[in-house]
């Protein structure tokens, strides 16, 4: 099952599975408006699911080592 979370409480997630991650809400802002993650709204709230925000950095630092884009 999808965990559908805001941005706000997103991080708190991540940082509840991870004590030492260093992704801030507004890193995790940025990545939404370059559509890097998947997203939906709710009015002016941004959604994002939590599983896939970890797989959405893991491919980018995978695309980071290729020096195919900067960061």
């Amino acid at each position: 099952m999808a965990r559908i979370r805001t941005l706000k409480k997103a991080i708190i997630e991540l940082k509840q599975d991870d004590p030492n991650c260093d992704l801030t809400y507004s890193a995790l802002r940025k990545m939404v408006l370059a559509k890097k993650v998947p997203f939906a709204m709710c009015g002016t709230k941004y959604l994002v699911d939590v599983d896939v925000i970890k797989d959405a950095i893991f491919n980018i630092k995978e695309v980071a080592t290729n020096g195919i884009e900067r960061i």
